[in-house]
């Protein structure tokens, strides 16, 4: 499909400009916006963190490209994905491939399964050891449970370890003291067909609060390229429940647990080597899993603590086309802070983790072995060095880990970070991380295109190594004023041994439940090095009280080669499968003390080796305080070029479908 012309795309940026300030104008002046003026924009912004050090320092402050997406953020945007949460976050690329399945990625590197991007849920992995990357459709947890959502581009894997190569997002839930009383929710439209949330706070006794939540979501399918439903709906229930505990002054235990079951359709193109060697099919995957978790937090003094984490997760998917998994994973998790005189502030941890799975293969699957058990050890130590007291601080660090896939594996970081006063944090770093090899690319035999008589497989590797980064970043954050913001970064990537799929010889043989036929196997090797630049700007103001606006700009080339190596089929690909030049630009105005107004301009570049044009779109949201308990409101999404595809299928054939123009409205009733 053909994309919108610069000029048709300037009329839309205009229009929706002037719309927002027609309605706004007048009203808003004088208003007491008290949600927005409450804080500074200082203090909006300028929130405590913990995932890059695993402690808590000032956003602003901290030696890497961190954007946070607050708890009134969310809100404000209307999203009820997390991918959707996450469009407007500065070298961040979101792409919908159907109506259940996404591209997330940071710095390039995308497709269904990004392996480069590290996801947690208060701080426990949620990335999948099967293909490597995350099923963002079985993060359930009700929007108005999360705090905030941290977002570090670039390596973190000093501290958080393997795969945490281009960015680490870790998404923090709210405490249960903070969730009191009862909240009830719900939502419907077009093609969110329904979203229902309940939520219940309770005391659950000295010093202790609970809290329990369900919530049930309804997605309508998706459209195909030709105008037909794509056959891809899903739905996903939730359930959990928390409890907080401050037994002394000192001492916070934390319990969590939880379930979910899911449903979701795809048409997915089945390779034969008999005619039709192509065959469209519909099939669905039930997925379901359930967690524990509990964790320990000893606090001795300012510069003195230690923690304590456990977790068991297991997770089981049935699909009679693809695979049926079940899949077990504990971790314990032990870190500890303290002060070495006035200069130094440690933070050191160990932790084992232990994946046991069970995988039922098919005929368009195939895994061999079949069960398998994998362990990973790890340590990592941090050092934040005083050079210069309250100017000039230097972090070392390192994180040592033992695989069963590669073995030793150590990731180093060195970060420096100089502010002169308040208003300016000048930065630079330079880190090594690496991505481990998935069960896909070790045990898998993937039937992908059928010929009369012979089939293309990829074919996974025992001798698969890991990808290597080595990255070097520099940013700069100024607030000139108390009511502006500015945020640079700029990054170069060099990566080594990345994958490639390459040619080998073909041979007859047998694939379990095809007759006997030519195999052409493309097999997992390590020959593909790439180098990535870019630059990230991002800008906030509160011109008065009553508006907030956000700017950002996103700059990314990407260029690949090859080593030695007999064929390769997707080193191209990968350049042009995340957009060189994104633009977000979102507003939020306090129109009345009852009325509040969003809204959000993309603009997405092509990808260009995927045959997806750029696209210029936008979100609105309007909100009402009926009373100070209720609250509706009502998004439109994808208001501009919504008949658009926003990504295409790589190595999982699934249908190309277009991205539709959505809009529901929301009920918020709190008690």
């Amino acid at each position: 499909m053909k994309g919108k012309s610069t000029t048709v795309r300037l009329r839309h940026l205009a229009w929706s400009v002037a719309l927002g300030l027609v309605i706004c104008g007048g009203n808003a002046y004088g208003q007491d916006a008290d949600d927005l003026t409450d804080l500074s924009l200082e203090e909006l912004l300028d929130i405590e963190i913990t995932s890059v050090s695993k402690k808590s320092e000032r956003r602003t402050q901290a030696a890497a490209a961190v954007f946070v997406i607050s708890a009134e953020d969310i809100e404000r945007s209307g999203a009820q994905t997390i991918p959707d949460v996450l469009r407007g976050v500065p070298g961040i690329s979101v792409a919908r491939l159907d109506a259940n399945k996404w591209s997330v990625a940071s710095r390039g590197f995308g497709g269904i399964f990004a392996n480069k991007l590290l996801v947690l849920v208060d701080g426990v992995s949620v990335y999948t050891p099967l293909f490597s990357g995350v099923y963002w459709d079985k993060i359930g947890i009700p929007m108005e449970d999360i705090d905030r959502i941290e977002v570090i581009r670039g390596p973190g894997s000093t501290v958080w370890g393997a795969n945490a190569v281009n960015g680490v997002i870790n998404i923090v839930t709210k405490s249960s003291a903070d969730t009191q009383g009862g909240l009830f929710s719900i939502a419907a439209g077009n093609e969110l067909e329904g979203d229902a949330t309940l939520r219940w706070g309770f005391p659950a006794g000295d010093k202790i609060t609970g809290r329990f939540y369900t919530r049930y979501m309804s997605h309508d399918h998706a459209r195909d390229i030709d105008g037909s439903d794509a056959n891809d709906g899903w739905w996903h229930s939730d359930a959990g429940v928390r409890f907080d505990w401050n037994a002394t002054d000192e001492d916070l235990f934390t319990f969590q647990g939880g379930w979910f079951d899911s449903s979701l359709e795809e048409e997915i193109t089945l390779a034969s080597v008999v005619p039709p060697t192509s065959r469209i099919r519909t099939t669905e995957s039930n997925r379901n899993g359930n967690y524990i978790l509990g964790r320990w937090t000893h606090t001795m003094s300012d510069e003195s603590s230690w923690q304590l984490q456990l977790y068991y997760n297991h997770w089981e998917e049935a699909n009679v086309r693809t695979i049926s998994e079940t899949r077990d994973t504990f971790d314990i998790d032990f870190q500890h802070r303290f002060a070495l005189g006035d200069r130094h502030d440690i933070v050191w941890g160990a932790g084992f983790r232990y994946i046991a799975d069970d995988i039922e293969s098919t005929r368009w699957l195939y895994f061999d072995p079949g069960e398998r058990a994998d362990q990973l050890y790890s340590a990592f130590i941090q050092d934040e060095i005083s050079l210069i007291e309250d100017r000039l601080a230097l972090t070392l660090g390192a994180k040592f880990e033992h695989n069963s896939y590669t073995g030793f594996e150590v990731q180093p970081s060195a970060r420096l970070a100089w502010t002169p006063n308040e208003q300016n944090t000048v930065w630079a770093s330079v880190s090594r991380a690496v991505r481990t090899p998935s069960r896909s690319e070790s045990d898998t035999l993937l039937p992908n295109i059928g010929l009369p008589g012979a089939m293309v497989t990829l074919v996974g590797s025992e001798d698969y190594d890991s990808e290597e980064l080595w990255a070097f970043e520099l940013g700069y954050r100024v607030s000139p004023r108390d009511d502006l913001l500015f945020d640079i970064a700029l990054f170069y990537n060099d990566y080594d041994d990345l994958r490639s799929i390459e040619l080998s010889t073909p041979e007859f043989g047998l694939l379990p439940g095809y007759v006997p036929h030519l195999r052409i196997p493309f097999i997992a090797r390590n020959n593909t090095v790439a180098q990535t630049y870019g630059i990230e700007i991002a800008a906030d103001w509160r011109p008065v009280d009553w508006w907030r606006t956000h700017l950002s700009y996103s700059y990314l080339n990407v260029d690949f080669d090859v080593n030695d190596r007999a064929f390769d089929i997707i080193s191209g690909l990968q350049e042009g499968d995340s957009p060189e030049h994104q633009i977000h630009w979102s507003n939020y105005f306090q129109v009345t003390d009852d009325v509040e107004l969003s809204f959000t301009l993309r603009y997405v570049d092509e990808l260009s080796t995927l045959g997806v044009d750029d696209y210029f779109t936008a979100d609105a949201r309007v909100a009402w305080q009926i009373r100070e308990n209720m609250k509706l409101s009502i998004l439109g999404q994808n208001l501009f070029d919504s008949e658009r595809a926003e990504f295409a299928p790589t190595f999982v054939n699934t249908l190309a479908t277009e991205t539709e123009l959505s809009v529901f409205g929301k009920f918020t009733w709190t008690f």
